[in-house]
């Protein structure tokens, strides 16, 4: 299962709210609140191993049960220790690095 969070506060760039179980490997589907950064033409000067402007270069990934921006509750499922987890993600380099 696969959602977004839309709303009229959420930035444009580099943020997003998605419902899945993917993101961080969880066993259910939770809220994901993602932040992104994405390569920009200097990025492409000072590293080799992105290709094209827009490639992701690291990403954070927070499990959420509200939207931080609207208040809105996204999951009235509380799960014990089914949000809070987190993972950053680097991507600047050929192989992605979890920390």
């Amino acid at each position: 299962m696969y959602k977004i969070h839309e709303c009229d506060f959420l930035p444009k760039d580099g943020v997003s709210i998605v419902f899945s179980d993917s993101i961080i490997n969880s066993d259910e589907a939770v809220w994901n609140l993602i932040i992104e950064r994405e390569a920009i033409d200097e990025d492409l000067e000072d590293n080799h191993n992105l290709e094209n402007v827009g490639d992701t270069i690291w990403q954070t990934v927070l499990e959420i049960y509200n939207c931080p921006f609207c208040s809105q509750t996204l999951s009235s499922d509380r799960v014990k220790n089914a949000a809070g987890n987190f993972a950053h993600i680097n991507l600047s380099s050929w192989n992605s690095k979890r920390l």
